[in-house]
């Protein structure tokens, strides 16, 4: 009987080829849960939810075509963002400096009220750069970032990147490819505890006694006493337009309401930015903390609303009515109302 004998794989090859099959498989797999075991956010300053004394300047050098900038301090920027992941984060700025001005353009970074180890701004460089300027600890959730004007003279700020990468550098990333991190602030809703006025726009019923009218070729108006939405007596006005031979009547416009905004602090500060120096305190809740805002590029924020109703109007002659608004601060407010001959049919 004869055998016959074939050589017999070699066990390390076998070995050899497993682990060829394997291992690289294993590194995938540990590149990938590294990957998903950091996270890197970019936040546009001009998305910040409530901008203070900061306003809002388009650029095409700007990360997504805006940026915010400042005047001469004032109220700080200030928005609510999500952190998906809890870690240390590398905080970054995107600020645009300028040579022999480092020390003048200046801001600071916090995050949930603790700034950041450096400020943004003074770096002795002419053009957009991003900044590194700490590290903190974020737990998963809800935080609040801060933009506060430490210079005091025209810093500008473009976006905010976090990130828990240590060998990430954000200035080594075309802006383009940066976007891919770009995140929405939250929304957060305003304490209505100091909100302005918001009128009603509940419509008056008429009662059908006409009190005064203003007439040209084209519009009709008719100022007659009615009930607003709460029973109170006002006065209605009514539109009309000549049409195809006819007159059509238009739905009504609401209670005529007029409003007066009254502060004895707050002054126009309009040497650059037309601004309130002092405007009505608001609040918000981010991260479970209370932050108080001012918008004083909201002229309707500058001082508290008063509203008045119109009480009694009065034809003065052919061409012009008197409208009386009052009140129940004991506030009166005289209009006219007038039309002008000729005009367009």
């Amino acid at each position: 009987m004869s055998h016959s004998l074939k050589p017999a794989t070699p066990f390390f090859k076998t070995v050899g080829f497993l682990a060829a099959l394997i291992f690289p498989s294993l590194s995938l797999f540990h590149a990938s849960a590294a990957e998903n075991d950091t996270k890197s956010l970019l936040i546009e300053a001009e998305n910040f939810q409530f901008q203070g004394s900061w306003t809002r300047e388009p650029s095409a050098m700007a990360s997504d075509g805006f940026y915010l900038k400042i005047v001469e301090g004032g109220q700080p920027a200030i928005t609510g963002i999500q952190i998906p992941v809890t870690g240390t984060y590398q905080l970054w700025t995107r600020t645009r400096n300028y040579i022999g001005q480092s020390e003048r353009r200046r801001y600071q970074l916090l995050i949930d009220g603790i700034p950041a180890s450096k400020e943004s701004g003074g770096q002795k460089y002419d053009g957009w750069l991003w900044e590194p300027v700490g590290t903190q600890t974020l737990s998963a959730g809800e935080h609040c970032l801060i933009l506060n004007d430490t210079g005091k003279f025209f810093s500008r700020c473009d976006a905010v990147f976090l990130t828990t990468d240590t060998n990430l550098s954000p200035e080594k990333i075309p802006l383009k490819d940066l976007a891919a991190f770009r995140i929405k602030p939250q929304q957060f809703q305003i304490d209505a505890t100091n909100r302005i006025f918001d009128p009603q726009h509940a419509t008056a019923a008429e009662s059908g006694k006409k009190l005064a009218q203003l007439e040209n070729n084209a519009i009709r108006l008719t100022f007659s006493e009615g009930k607003s939405a709460v029973g109170k007596t006002v006065i209605v006005r009514g539109m009309e337009l000549f049409s195809n031979g006819k007159w059509n009547k238009l739905p009504p416009p609401g209670d005529e309401l007029l409003f007066v905004l009254h502060s004895q602090e707050s002054r126009i500060h309009a040497q650059i930015f037309p601004q309130w120096e002092k405007a009505l305190p608001r609040s918000a809740k981010i991260g479970g903390k209370e932050y108080d805002l001012v918008d004083v590029n909201n002229p309707f924020t500058a001082g508290k609303a008063h509203p008045l109703s119109p009480v009694k109007a009065t034809q003065i002659d052919p061409k012009s009515v008197e409208v009386l608004y009052t009140n129940a601060e004991g506030w009166q407010v005289t209009t006219r109302w007038s039309l002008v001959d000729g005009a367009p049919a």
